[in-house]
């Protein structure tokens, strides 16, 4: 359990272009936990460092994209998504015992259990399936991974291949190379298990995006909005970033409301989004904690969002 005199770190890798957005994240972040959050970039022109200043959120710059070529990396994943793994090192010698690690498109929803914070913790982080952890969130005990970025540079080069490309399918991207990092994961072997950590499996509260898996969160995706904004801890809004309007939603690998027989397109398959008015809520929750972010610091991170009024009315609705 967190200790009064222990301090943790809650950050972001990215690059210029997602500084408004990394902000958005960790500011909520801080309005709603006793974290300090900060940013790790490349970007270092004057505007964007007084920015991050006027926001209270620290600023560390590192230029890591030596060591993750975008060539050998999955096209959805930039460089910058791999650098959190520098983070715990940095957070150590900066006198930090925790840090998190959070996605630009995840939202803090509420106060979370300390509980996770502990001496016998290494990494922990949710897991969707046996053993394929998603780096959304990521908890660390900085004391207790001291070998992570090497580890995880490694188990990088050995993934950034074209013998894993056969092997697997596709290019890299960083989820993998966290999986890697737990020896007995298919990835882990596929390296020929050269390091191990010990990672928690956290429950879909702490990484919930809606999807439906069975005998994972088939529980959480028929619940209410008010029943799961009471116990969802965070809320990633992959294929739905929030900070944009409905017409920029989805992928060209997922095709979230892209159905062009349903009147907002959605959702993907018929069920897997059991109520889709909960995403919803969540958004417009996000957007309003935005900005009561903004004002409290002075700044605009985002103009006018494009209102969500007509979507909600029509689940609303029935």
């Amino acid at each position: 359990m967190l200790k009064v005199d222990e301090k943790v770190a809650v950050f972001r890798t990215g690059n210029k272009e997602y500084v408004p957005m990394m902000l958005a994240s960790l500011g909520i972040a801080t309005m709603k936990n006793p974290f300090d959050g900060w940013i790790i970039t490349d970007a270092n022109d004057q505007e964007t460092k007084d920015l991050i200043k006027k926001c209270n959120i620290g600023y560390i710059e590192q230029h890591l994209g030596d060591y993750f070529k975008e060539k050998d990396i999955n096209d959805n994943w930039p460089s910058h998504s791999f650098w959190w793994a520098s983070g715990p090192e940095v957070f150590k010698d900066l006198g930090y015992k925790y840090s998190l690690f959070l996605d630009a498109d995840v939202y803090a929803n509420r106060m979370i259990s300390f509980d996770i914070f502990n001496d016998d913790l290494q990494i922990a982080a949710c897991s969707y399936k046996e053993k394929a952890y998603n780096s959304g969130v990521v908890f660390f005990n900085n004391e207790n991974v001291s070998r992570l970025w090497p580890a995880f540079c490694n188990n990088y080069t050995g993934m950034s291949t074209l013998l894993f490309q056969a092997w697997h399918g596709g290019k890299v991207h960083d989820q993998q190379v966290l999986t890697s990092l737990d020896s007995e994961s298919e990835f882990g072997e596929f390296l020929g298990k050269p390091y191990h950590f010990d990672i928690e499996n956290l429950n879909v509260l702490w990484n919930y995006d809606w999807k439906t898996r069975e005998g994972v969160n088939d529980q959480y995706t028929k619940q209410s909005y008010e029943r799961l904004k009471t116990s969802v801890y965070f809320a990633h809004f992959a294929n739905s970033k929030p900070w944009l309007g409905l017409s920029g939603w989805g992928s060209k690998h997922h095709g979230l409301f892209k159905n062009e027989e349903h009147p907002f397109g959605w959702p993907e398959k018929q069920g897997t989004e059991p109520i889709p008015l909960t995403r919803i809520k969540f958004i417009e929750d996000w957007r309003s904690d935005v900005r009561k972010f903004e004002k409290a610091n002075g700044v605009t991170l985002f103009n006018e969002f494009e209102p969500l009024d007509e979507i909600r009315e029509f689940y609303e609705k029935g």
